[in-house]
């Protein structure tokens, strides 16, 4: 069985392969979950139940998780929030609106999950 962590490589991994075939809006939406897979992989190593059978959190209550149990110095912790919070902003843009989505947003989406990935300490290939 996968870990949460493989997951979000995964899909980081598939995120870029769809970056560079101009399929931006599938890869903004696979950015976002590689990150909410490691830092769901994170919090539950460090003993986060997330309830009612879940193997993840609620991606609502994400920063609050984030913020009361994820092991880092303060501004790596605000830094995982406002990285998580533009991920989901732009992955609901993504799975639910007709806006078009370019390659600079992809591009953020890209630059956002990678820098999540290296404040976890994340080998993202």
């Amino acid at each position: 069985m996968a870990t949460w962590q493989e997951i979000g490589v995964d899909s980081f991994q598939a995120a870029r392969e769809l970056y560079q075939t101009g399929r931006y809006r599938s890869c903004v939406s696979r950015f976002y979950y590689a990150a909410f897979s490691v830092l769901a992989h994170e919090l539950a190593a460090n003993g986060v139940a997330f309830g009612d059978q879940q193997e993840t959190p609620n991606h609502k209550g994400m920063p609050k998780l984030i913020k009361l149990h994820l092991p880092l110095e303060a501004k790596a912790k605000a830094d995982c929030i406002a990285i998580i919070r533009r991920l989901y902003a732009a992955r609901i843009v993504a799975d639910y609106q007709r806006r078009t989505l370019d390659a600079a947003i992809a591009r953020d989406a890209m630059r956002d999950a990678a820098a999540l990935f290296r404040l976890l300490g994340v080998d993202y290939g």
